[in-house]
């Protein structure tokens, strides 16, 4: 997933029940105890590895990572001049 900043994801969770807890990582400091969908706004630029950790009622946990899943960039720099012409009218 790439895209410019503020960049929106929406995570879906896959192998919970009702009954255990889930932890995401986000990969930019920020981290998620919600089961299910989740969303989550990167708001800096950077390459982000993005971790779900899932722990059932027995305390047996499964941790699933994809490196880099997320790129946000900045929005490119624009600039621009004018040269300003001046026109000589001649006329009569």
């Amino acid at each position: 997933v790439e895209g410019c900043i503020p960049l929106d994801v929406e995570f879906v969770e896959l192998f919970s029940d009702t009954t255990g807890i889930c932890s995401w990582d986000f990969g930019d400091l920020n981290f998620s105890n919600l089961c299910g969908t989740v969303s989550h706004t990167y708001t800096t630029e950077g390459c982000w590895n993005v971790s779900l950790t899932y722990t059932d009622t027995l305390n047996c946990s499964r941790t699933q990572q994809y490196d880099s899943l997320v790129c946000s960039y900045a929005y490119p720099i624009t600039d621009f001049y004018y040269l300003e012409t001046h026109f000589n009218y001649l006329g009569g």
